[in-house]
């Protein structure tokens, strides 16, 4: 399964994002036994913010391991409050 975001701000350039493999597993992207659209929502763009966090970039390994472990939480808490009946 291919995942694209694509991201447009004001007058910038459009950015595109294809959603890693790793990231879609990390956030368990086809896990949505009800198939809710907003908790797909939530985990692509999850799964598109880890994907971005798994660029190598030196110096900003461990800050980059701690933002991805944030961005699983949130992710999880945010299908939790998307799926409160």
């Amino acid at each position: 399964m291919t995942v694209t975001i694509t991201i447009q701000v004001s007058d910038q350039p459009a950015q595109h994002v294809t959603v890693s493999d790793d990231a879609l597993d990390d956030v368990r992207f086809d896990f949505n036994p009800s198939g809710d659209r907003d908790v797909t929502l939530v985990k692509a763009l999850s799964a598109g913010l880890l994907t971005f966090c798994q660029r190598p970039n030196g110096k900003t390994g461990r800050w980059m391991a701690i933002a991805r472990t944030h961005i699983e939480t949130a992710q999880m808490f945010a299908v939790k409050a998307v799926t409160y009946k």
